[in-house]
Formats: structure tokens, C-alpha cells, sequence
């Protein structure tokens, strides 16, 4: 898991675009893409379960037409998540770390 931290700050990000949601000037939240794939969606603990995570989810949507995202299954809030927004399960493999990761899709 620590590696793909590192993998997320240090790679994923500076390649993707990368969207911040603001509350009074103050960055809660942001998703980043890296083609249709989310590449990161992160909302602060204070301001998780608000429907920020859905509004980045749908503002990415709005302008990608189709999104994909890997989950890690025992990350069960993240899968749940996501699929209450419309992605469906694709394939799955195992990761490099030892732990199963899903491919999923919304279109």
C-alpha cells in the first residue's frame, strides 16, 4: 500500500488533471484523471459523506462521458461508493502488492 502512495503523489498526479472542489476558498476535496481513468478521488475526513465525493464523480462524468477507476476489494467503502454512482464491475487481478484489485467502469 505504501508503494502505490508513492506511486499516487510522485506519478499518477503530476500526470493527470486534477480538479479541487473549494468550500469558502478552502480545498476539501479533489478528484484527479488520467485519461478516463480516476487516478485519485480524495475528500477530507471532515467533509466526507456531504456529496462531495459524488460531485467530483459526476463533474468528471460530465466531461469524460466514461470513467474507470481500481479499487482494492478489501477497500469495501471505496467499491460500495462507486458503485452506488453508476460503475460496474469489470475484471479483477491480482496486484502487486498481494492484494486483489477490481477494474471498474461507468459509462
Amino acid at each position: 500500500m505504501e508503494k502505490e502512495i508513492e506511486n499516487l503523489k510522485y506519478n499518477y498526479i503530476h500526470q493527470s488533471e486534477t480538479w479541487v472542489y473549494t468550500l469558502n476558498g478552502r480545498p476539501v476535496g479533489f478528484i484527479s484523471l488520467l485519461g478516463h481513468e480516476i487516478g485519485g478521488l480524495f475528500v477530507s475526513p471532515g467533509f466526507q459523506s456531504q456529496g462531495i465525493g459524488t460531485q467530483l464523480v459526476d463533474f468528471a462524468y460530465k466531461n469524460r462521458k466514461k470513467l474507470t477507476v481500481n479499487v482494492f476489494e478489501r477497500n469495501t467503502k471505496a467499491e460500495d461508493f462507486y458503485k452506488k454512482r453508476g460503475f460496474d464491475f469489470i475484471s479483477g487481478h491480482k496486484h502487486s502488492s498481494g492484494y486483489h484489485l477490481l477494474h471498474l467502469v461507468k459509462t
